[in-house]
């Protein structure tokens, strides 16, 4: 549904004009309407290729919309139980959702698109460029709290690279005013007191209290700092040379900074994943050089296939009568396989992505939208949120062949025939 047909029937089922809604899982989690009885249809869900059990959390989110503030006592909460045996089912669904644990919660940051978004967002918009503060920055969030220091840092590493190679951002060189202010920043010598009980400590802090050093003062005499170390260990003094680090390099590597280029600062504007952004770059100068060298046409399909090609893009799935031979998917996909600009890794993929390109032609086209509905089997709510999408994705396309800096002016006129183009399927 659209926003304003969504903002009716809220307000009918408000005004009691409406006595009962049904909803996916994601229009459930969106809207604040609590009723008085709240029944969950299904606990799983067709996701990523194959059918999942909702999450625990999820379903308690929805179970909990039951009861009206102000109107109602008590809430009415179901779950209902399908199956050859619904006691055993039954049993299972009341184990899990409710009566069992909810799943951890994790950081959204955990994953590579989220982490890349940021890391150049932080560098080209946030102010923070050099590796030490991205590390600081990023040691901060919940990621950093619930992920191990060298994976974190193994993370950052890999993505700094990958934004490099792919010319988002550059390295500047190394701030050795910034290495000097951090290293000023580090405690050489920690008193940690790792023998001392908490209890003592507290004491410690009272007044008129003391501590002794009875202990240490008779021990002085049987370990000694000057002593040579004994069963071939070394001096802890001695560990910065024993290892591939040293103090300098240290130095270096947090001192490194980085700055974003045009092509990185325009991304994090356009609110895009780097990697879709890369995507997009790839075919773009393909069909660059097919209207320079006059090699194969570069249609308004074509540019549709490679905004769905990109992780931005929520393509449609391909059911199974499509995946057969003689299907229309498969004719129209080899009808249109020398028009495409991006490739697909497996079958399943590129239908998927032909799909969803057609479907958003067939809008373009003004063709009904009961009959793109009826010919490939899509919901309205498909339609309008994935042309939304490729609305966006097509103007991105746009600002990122602006922002590219690999031609020469000589190809001037052949960008501005696709910017054309571009600006006339917006």
């Amino acid at each position: 549904m659209t926003h304003n047909q969504r903002k009716v029937v809220e307000n009918a089922f408000k005004e009691g004009i409406l006595t009962c809604l049904s909803a996916t899982p994601t229009l459930a989690a969106g809207v604040n309407l609590p009723a008085r009885r709240v029944l969950v249809r299904d606990i799983k869900r067709w996701d990523d290729g194959m059918s999942r059990p909702l999450p625990v959390m999820e379903v308690r989110q929805m179970l909990g919309r039951a009861g009206r503030p102000k109107y109602d006592d008590f809430g009415e909460a179901w779950v209902l139980c399908k199956g050859t045996d619904g006691w055993e089912v039954a049993d299972m669904v009341s184990e899990k959702y409710f009566f069992g644990d909810v799943e951890p919660i994790n950081s959204k940051l955990a994953g590579e698109p989220a982490l890349r978004t940021h890391i150049l967002s932080i560098i080209s918009t946030g102010g923070i460029q050099h590796r030490g503060e991205i590390g600081d920055f990023l040691a901060a969030t919940f990621l950093g709290f619930s992920t191990p220091k060298h994976i974190l840092k193994e993370k950052i590493d890999q993505t700094l690279t990958w934004l490099t190679e792919q010319r988002f951002i550059r390295k500047v060189g190394v701030d050795r005013s910034y290495s000097e202010a951090r290293a000023d920043k580090v405690v050489v010598n920690d008193d940690w007191d790792d023998s001392v009980p908490a209890w003592a400590m507290v004491a410690k802090s009272t007044q008129g209290v003391e501590m002794t050093d009875e202990d240490n003062i008779n021990n002085a005499n049987k370990f000694s700092a000057h002593k040579k170390p004994a069963l071939g260990f070394n001096l802890a003094s001695e560990l910065s040379t024993v290892g591939a680090w040293h103090s300098n390099d240290l130095d270096e590597f947090s001192g490194m900074k980085y700055e974003a280029t045009l092509m990185g600062e325009r991304i994090t504007q356009l609110y895009l994943d780097p990697l879709s952004a890369s995507i997009i770059r790839t075919g773009l100068r393909r069909a660059i050089r097919r209207i320079v060298k006059d090699i194969a046409p570069v249609t308004n399909f074509g540019l549709l296939h490679l905004a769905t090609s990109t992780p931005d893009f929520t393509s449609l799935w391909a059911k199974n009568s499509e995946m057969e031979a003689n299907s229309k998917l498969w004719i129209k996909t080899n009808s249109v396989e020398d028009e495409l600009l991006s490739d697909s890794s497996y079958d399943e993929m590129l239908l998927s992505n032909v799909k969803s390109a057609w479907m958003v032609e067939m809008w373009c086209d003004e063709e009904n939208i009961r009959s793109i509905e009826k010919d490939l089997d899509v919901n309205p709510g498909d339609i309008n949120y994935r042309v939304d999408i490729m609305a966006w994705l097509i103007h991105s396309s746009r600002e990122i062949i602006l922002a590219d800096d690999v031609f020469s002016d000589e190809h001037m006129p052949q960008i501005a025939e696709l910017i054309k183009q571009l600006d006339v399927l917006r």
